[in-house]
């Protein structure tokens, strides 16, 4: 919590309607904002190519701007089922989300 109605949580979350597959698991990076009152839902930036991404750490630099990082585990040949994990850096400024670095 940044303040009493100021509060943000990062994770991931499971796309209830995506067809799973052992190669291709429906993740996607999601955000809830406090704002005293009630937690809303906030989605984040789409993270191209094939990906499982997960936002590990969150952190304010102003109120109005924040950084989240994690990583995204990308296959490296989708035949051998060989993962490796990318990093993943999003920038928070003014309500908006949007992908830094994958």
């Amino acid at each position: 919590m940044r303040t009493a109605s100021d509060g943000w949580l990062a994770g991931t979350s499971v796309k209830p309607d995506y067809p799973y597959t052992h190669l291709q698991e429906p993740i996607q990076v999601q955000f809830a904002h406090y704002d005293g009152i009630r937690w809303q839902l906030v989605n984040g930036p789409g993270i191209t190519g094939f990906s499982q991404s997960h936002i590990t750490a969150l952190a304010f630099s102003a109120p109005n701007e924040a950084w989240a990082v994690g990583f995204r585990d990308m296959p490296v040949t989708k035949a051998a089922n060989i993962h490796g994990d990318r990093l993943v850096l999003l920038h928070y400024l003014n309500g908006q989300w949007t992908v830094y670095a994958q």
